[in-house]
């Protein structure tokens, strides 16, 4: 079920980015996606983790979007 919910959003995301392909390049959003196999939030710094240093993932989450919701 994990596994279907987290296809779901990718592919929703993806959907979502199709609408921007047609802009100026001057208008279309930066989007990136990090998929990590067995890499839990616990382990990042930008999450409050201090397994690993993680320095350029906390730069990209500094200036970004993080997504916060943890109940998948």
């Amino acid at each position: 079920m994990k596994m279907l919910v987290n296809c779901v959003f990718l592919m929703t995301a993806f959907v979502g980015s199709l609408q921007y392909s047609r802009a100026d390049a001057g208008e279309r959003p930066n989007i990136l996606i990090i998929l990590a196999d067995d890499v839990g939030r616990e382990v990042l710094e930008c999450y409050g983790g201090s397994s690993y240093d993680t320095p350029n993932l906390n730069q990209l989450a500094a200036s970004g979007a993080m997504l916060e919701q943890s109940d998948f």
